[in-house]
């Protein structure tokens, strides 16, 4: 983490206690997202509204906070606005394109890809999000003219990308290792369709138990066996979902902590040169804080899923 960021924090709070007007809310609040103190980024945002209510860039980063911590409704409300004035940011444009993707409105993000990647050959994360998005529109475009074969689809395109995948798709070369690239989704492709096929059984049993017509003949309703394996399936079901839930929150909370972590350190380094210095001395205390606070969540988290186990 560049110590500029840090600079910047102590230096727009300055201007910001000097003079409530200075239209710097939107920088720090920036500044404050991109070393994982987001709280304190979505509280500046606010303020800085209060006084400005049309400052877009306060805005834009309230969408993309609300992007990193999966609220998409939000974000995409945030982005859309500020989009519909400045259309020409890439890094607008860029978490634009993650929102669309995230919510498959390919449509929308398609011609916001095309630019960016016009702009930045080498952007190898939008070049990987378009790929992606290709790949889940083939999905499901066989899903509804039939049964979806995901190995025969891993064999035709890996479900995780690399650079040299990338390229190799810019005619530059072709030199792609399939084995490599089987074995890296093997495992993704065996839970996909252990769930595909759980999904499909639950799915059949909830019709049969409606009573739904199969051959012209109402299905005969289903007895004591039957019901108690489809009430375990729904709550081996649910089981599965909640894990992945809480895989995701645990994701998420890491990463704010390693982005807290990295601008403890760098503050701790400056503030070993500006020992007296008030404002560093303040935010390594938050950022300290902050630290404590989110380690202690995800302890408990990983205290969750311990006792899940036992």
């Amino acid at each position: 983490m560049e110590e500029r960021i840090l600079h910047n924090i102590k230096k727009f709070s300055q201007r910001i206690r000097r003079d409530r007007f200075a239209k710097v809310y939107a920088p720090l609040a920036d500044c404050y997202r991109r070393v994982g103190l987001n709280d304190d980024a979505l509280e500046i945002c606010r303020v800085g509204l209060e006084i400005f209510p049309r400052y877009l860039a306060c805005h834009e980063v309230l969408g993309k906070i609300h992007l990193r911590h999966g609220r998409l409704a939000d974000a995409k409300r945030e982005l859309e606005l500020v989009h519909s004035v400045i259309t020409d940011s890439v890094e607008l444009n860029q978490a634009l394109i993650k929102l669309y993707s995230r919510l498959g409105e390919f449509e929308k993000a398609a011609p916001l890809l095309d630019e960016v990647i016009e702009k930045n050959p080498f952007d190898f994360e939008m070049r990987n999000i378009r790929t992606q998005m290709h790949r889940q529109t083939e999905v499901q475009k066989l899903g509804e003219s039939a049964g979806v074969d995901i190995y025969d689809l891993a064999e035709r395109k890996s479900a995780v990308l690399d650079i040299r995948t990338i390229i190799a798709e810019d005619d530059t070369y072709r030199a792609i290792d399939r084995e490599a690239a089987t074995r890296a989704t093997d495992h993704t492709l065996n839970n996909l369709e252990q769930l595909e096929s759980s999904i499909d059984e639950v799915a059949a049993l909830l019709s049969e138990e409606a009573g739904e017509v199969h051959g012209g003949r109402p299905r005969p309703p289903l007895n004591e066996d039957d019901k108690r394996a489809l009430l375990r399936r729904q709550e081996t079901l649910a089981e599965g979902i909640e894990e992945l839930n809480i895989a995701a929150v645990m994701a998420q909370v890491e990463l704010e902590i390693s982005l807290l972590d990295e601008a403890t350190i760098v503050c701790r380094r400056m503030l070993a040169g500006e020992p007296q210095d008030e404002d560093l001395q303040s935010l390594a205390a938050k950022l300290n804080r902050r630290l404590e606070e989110k380690e202690g969540e995800l302890d408990k988290l990983e205290n969750m899923n311990l006792a899940r186990g036992l």
